[in-house]
């Protein structure tokens, strides 16, 4: 999946009162050296560092390949780890993780962690209303794919899908309606879209969108979350009579551990 940024018109010049563009424009280069950024052909300009001194970020061919070097190390990292555990998931699958991850802004071992938590991977898993790998229903397919419409995200979901039809779909397939999930739970939660998602926190978009972002999440001392808390109680790890995203994090640690699950370096993924 391609994605282009708008630059918007960092490379127009000035124009007079008959429409003309200015020879000498905002960015101090001639029209002829201005059509040359436009159709790529830079030359020198792009040496001197002029496209830098525009605002243009443009990634080199090293850094550029060092990422899809990163990339394919964390999708090896993935399929090494969940092999044992999940058989018959493709090198598609994990791809599509890693990228999804970069893409919402979390760590793609506890995206992976969360789905399998969900699902076992299982495109066909049905848990009362909620089906497919990330445990979707009617109400926040339909929100999660009307999020993207409004705010035209480009997530490759078909704005139409049915739950019925969703729940039909392999899990590679059914990756980018998690991301559209997890795009609208953060527009729910009241976070950014770049906002950086920790694991507790990850695991409360699916929880309990409303309240991802407080300390607390559910609590039975309170009557607007309290039948949350008892639905899922053994997430009050602490006995406290609440359900905290640092508990959530724990009951991922804890169950990577019995899955043999290798958890990111930084404890606060």
């Amino acid at each position: 999946m391609f994605r282009i940024e708008n630059t918007g018109n960092l490379l127009s010049g000035t124009t007079d009162s008959a429409g003309s563009t200015d020879s000498s424009s905002k960015t101090g280069l001639s029209a002829n050296e201005e059509a040359a950024l436009r159709s790529g052909l830079t030359g020198e300009a792009e040496k001197s560092g002029v496209i830098k001194g525009l605002g243009i970020e443009k990634h080199s061919e090293p850094a550029a390949a060092a990422e899809q070097d990163q990339s394919a190390k964390e999708v090896k990292k993935l399929k090494d780890m969940w092999s044992p555990v999940a058989k018959g998931v493709s090198d598609k699958f994990y791809e599509e993780i890693v990228a999804i991850a970069k893409r919402v802004n979390c760590d793609p071992v506890y995206l992976s962690i969360v789905l399998y938590q969900e699902s076992k991977f299982n495109p066909r898993a049905k848990n009362g209303s909620f089906r497919g790998i990330g445990q979707m229903s009617h109400v926040t397919l339909a929100d999660s794919l009307q999020n993207v419409k409004r705010k035209n995200l480009d997530i490759e979901v078909n704005t139409s899908m049915s739950l019925n039809r969703f729940a039909q779909l392999s899990r590679e397939k059914q990756l980018p309606y998690i991301e559209a999930y997890i795009m609208n739970a953060k527009r729910i939660a009241g976070m950014s879209a770049n906002e950086k998602i920790e694991s507790g926190k990850l695991y409360a978009l699916f929880f309990l969108p409303g309240y991802a972002d407080k300390p607390v999440l559910a609590s039975k001392f309170n009557p607007k979350t309290a039948k949350y808390y008892r639905s899922n109680r053994p997430f009050d790890m602490n006995n406290d009579g609440k359900i905290t995203p640092a508990e959530l994090k724990k009951f991922l640690d804890d169950r990577a551990d019995v899955w043999g699950i290798t958890l990111p370096d930084d404890k606060t993924s």
